[in-house]
């Protein structure tokens, strides 16, 4: 993609003055493509609306709360860098009561929301049921929901999306909250996604429910000051600031319904998935996050209304649905890169061997040492199957391998540490040989 298709690209996604001058102030930051930066500034705006602006559809009310995952290379592409902003952002704003660094089982989570303070005038300063989660890792959140200790914890994500009631029956702390309210926010590498994400988070609609950003492309552009001072930097505090009181002056008591004007909900019908053949024919992972869009689709539409600071307009106009529209559709096109991949960029490809290659390694990981006849009587694969993975972890370093009994192999886990100790080794060796 050239740099002009791209500059199009984001004018489509970004075009509203607030996510503009944020993009502008943030890119002097940190050399994060511009993406990266919408995907926070969406979340910024979406905390701060909390439970005080709503939609409806049809029996469901449907807040601005996000769900939102940056997949990018690792290091290269500061993908962390960008998100980090929605921290800083955050606690700037005051708000810093409601973040939560990380999710290791639904009682805590549960614990944190139940959590309210009060002023000594008795006024209450922190909202129960709200929880801000950032991640570095997004990885470690799948690793944890893999845990024994974490059963059910999908199930229970899924229904705070909807900033449903939130009921566990403990033995120690009974949790209820009748009203949540959570944002998501993370960031990680394919890698990772395809060591811990199964075919349970896609189609359960966990997965789906996130707001995704797959990017490839680094960018260019170097950051020349390590803090963001800049005209934009000033303009975007003040427009954050202020929306943060109108949203305060709405009350949580009193929140304000939105709805699309008749121009916006023509362009809806036209646009939305829910009667779609195409959707119908596409695999099932695809079909599980389109039938999701339209939530989706309210949820954007709200923020982008409040970040064009509509505060005493309830109708979302139809440039900005067309603009929301936008943002859906290139998360749908993130999603397919990332699931189904492309000619041009790899995806999670859940094909069999992918997912026997990461047990496989998970498992000698574990064992530290085995033979061919242990992973057979453990998993009961052949032996062909068997060799071919196990080659493809011998030649990543990965493993070792002996002969054994029998002319069979014994295969040990190597250590990272001593993994880069090898490939250095082979390096200089195939150097002094040239």
């Amino acid at each position: 993609m050239t740099n002009e298709e791209r500059q199009n690209k984001l004018d489509k996604l970004i075009n509203v003055e607030l996510t503009k001058q944020y993009v502008e102030a943030m890119r002097n930051t940190t050399r994060a493509v511009e993406e990266f930066h919408l995907m926070a500034i969406l979340n910024i705006v979406s905390s701060m609306m909390m439970r005080r602006v709503y939609m409806q559809q049809g029996t469901s009310f449907i807040y601005s709360n996000l769900y939102s995952l940056v997949v990018a290379p690792s290091s290269r592409a500061k993908k962390s860098t960008a998100t980090d902003n929605y921290v800083y952002w955050i606690e700037r704003l005051g708000l810093a009561k409601y973040l939560l660094g990380d999710i290791m089982t639904i009682e805590g989570l549960g614990a944190f929301m139940m959590d309210g303070d009060e002023d000594e005038d008795g006024t209450c300063n922190k909202q129960k049921g709200v929880a801000f989660v950032h991640y570095d890792e997004f990885g470690s959140l799948l690793a944890t929901v893999k845990k024994k200790y974490a059963n059910g914890i999908l199930d229970d994500l899924n229904q705070i999306y909807s900033c449903g009631r939130l009921t566990k029956s403990f033995k120690t702390t009974p949790i209820r909250v009748d009203e949540t309210f959570m944002n998501i926010i993370g960031a990680t590498q394919l890698h990772s996604l395809e060591k811990y994400t199964d075919e349970f988070a896609l189609l359960s609609g966990f997965f789906p429910r996130f707001l995704i950003c797959y990017e490839t492309h680094i960018n260019s552009h170097i950051a020349n000051r390590p803090e963001p001072l800049s005209e934009q930097f000033n303009y975007v505090k003040d427009v954050l600031d202020m929306i943060k009181q109108h949203i305060h002056d709405i009350g949580e008591r009193n929140a304000r319904k939105l709805y699309l004007d008749n121009e916006a909900s023509e362009l809806f019908e036209r646009w939305s998935f829910r009667n779609d053949e195409k959707a119908a024919n596409e695999p099932n992972f695809i079909q599980t996050m389109m039938g999701r869009t339209d939530t989706l689709f309210f949820k954007i539409a709200m923020v982008l209304h409040i970040m064009q600071e509509q505060f005493d307009n309830d109708y979302i106009s139809k440039d900005t649905a067309f603009k929301s529209m936008c943002i859906v559709n290139w998360h749908i096109s993130n999603y397919k890169k990332l699931i189904i991949g492309t000619d041009d960029t790899q995806g999670l490809a859940f094909d069999e061997n992918k997912r026997k290659y990461n047990d496989l390694y998970d498992l000698i990981k574990s064992k530290k040492k085995l033979t061919r006849s242990d992973i057979k009587r453990q998993k009961g694969w052949d032996y062909r199957t068997i060799d071919e993975i196990m080659h493809s972890l011998w030649q990543s370093y990965i493993i070792d391998r002996e002969l054994g009994p029998r002319d069979g192999h014994i295969y040990e886990y190597i250590p990272k540490e001593q993994r880069d100790i090898r490939r250095e080794q082979e390096n200089r060796e195939g150097e002094e040989g040239e």
